[in-house]
């Protein structure tokens, strides 16, 4: 753990010494100086440590603290997620903000609004803001994005979350499994705590869901205890049991504008308290995009995707919600023609994972006839 100070700033980083160079630069000109910048370089070459040692001493003059740059150079490579914990080890701060090496701050004012936003809301455990999604490959390699999702045109536009994902997140962190419209990591800030919370290592496509859904689990157990009356019953307004209305399937994943659209910065009136996360869905960061992506290396329907969302049903007993079990079963059992025994195991009922199989089959049919005899 690093000395303290307010927001530490975690970067992992693997190669890509120029987009290091583009996010250090971004963090030079934040209005905002109270942080610590640590970089866990899981590189086989000097690249990156070249660039940190260009910027250090210019990180310590901005914060006025010489020991707020730090830089490691892992001797063994330890892969993405371990890489990521990596750097979250070594922070100090009250804030944890984790930026990607090739994502960067939007604008000026970015760090300070994430900051604003949690200091404004105590009962908060993390602030999230929309992002600036841009794309950094080449024309010619776009079409080898896997996961790219986009609704403009363009190298960059902005998304958001959507009123009917952030209506249902105040009710219930469990959305999540369902839609994650908080979006990557380096959208952001959450607190400290008694210990930083770490990204989950069994967990890798969906590790952000992990920490966003630990994040907010934590948070709600504190808060419903803090609502416990000496008798130990709860108050009226302890937080029901039940699975929230799942957002309607028909709703967009998320809003997006043009880049550009939206004002430079957040004022009062676009922040959104949601509880136990507080937001704003001005692009406060910039994801960049290309094909080296963590994301980009998972297929289409990939069994290690698989793999984390199903830890995730068990560890947040979705079983229990009809909603849940029913939505795993269709984009999870049935698209990965997993046995009913697989069903049985994780408390899903014969008559979702029936139905669930049956959906999956009418789509395969439906999308067969129309590409063999649709009419050009």
């Amino acid at each position: 753990m690093r000395g303290k100070t307010k927001v530490s700033i975690c970067i992992p980083c693997y190669q890509q010494a120029m987009d290091v160079r583009r996010l250090l630069d971004s963090i030079l000109q934040q209005d905002y100086t109270d942080f610590e910048v640590i970089l866990t370089d899981d590189s086989g070459d000097d690249e990156v440590e070249r660039v940190a040692a260009d910027y250090r001493d210019r990180i310590v003059a901005k914060t006025g603290e010489e020991t707020s740059f730090f830089y490691q150079r892992n001797p063994v490579r330890l892969g993405h997620v371990r890489n990521w914990n990596a750097a979250l080890q070594k922070a100090g701060g009250e804030y944890i903000k984790i930026m990607f090496s090739d994502d960067w701050f939007t604008f000026p004012t970015s760090l300070s609004t994430f900051v604003r936003m949690l200091k404004a809301h105590p009962d908060a455990v993390l602030s999230f803001s929309g992002s600036r999604q841009s794309i950094l490959a080449g024309e010619d390699s776009q079409k080898n994005l896997k996961h790219l999702n986009r609704k403009s045109e363009g190298k960059s536009w902005d998304r958001a979350a959507d009123e009917a994902f952030l209506t249902a997140l105040r009710k219930d962190f469990r959305i999540l499994f369902q839609s994650d419209q908080i979006g990557a990591p380096s959208a952001v800030l959450y607190r400290r705590g008694d210990a930083v919370q770490l990204f989950d290592e069994e967990s890798g496509f969906a590790s952000d869901v992990f920490l966003y859904m630990e994040l907010l689990s934590k948070a709600e157990k504190e808060r419903e205890r803090g609502r416990r009356a000496p008798s130990g019953k709860t108050t009226p307004e302890a937080a029901p049991e039940t699975a929230p209305e799942a957002a309607p399937e028909t709703a967009p994943r998320t809003s997006m504008t043009k880049a550009g659209d939206r004002a430079t910065g957040a004022d009062e009136a676009q922040i959104r308290d949601l509880g136990l996360c507080v937001c704003t869905g001005e692009p406060l960061t910039t994801i960049g995009i290309h094909e080296h992506q963590y994301t980009e290396s998972f297929g289409e329907k990939d069994e290690r995707i698989y793999k984390d969302y199903r830890l995730l049903f068990q560890k947040y007993e979705l079983q229990k919600s009809r909603e849940y079990s029913r939505y795993f079963a269709d984009e999870y059992l049935a698209k990965y023609h997993k046995p009913y025994a697989e069903a049985r195991e994780l408390g899903i009922p014969f008559s979702v994972f029936v139905t669930a199989h049956l959906r999956e089959i009418l789509a395969t049919v439906q999308s067969f006839i129309k590409a063999r005899f649709m009419v050009q």
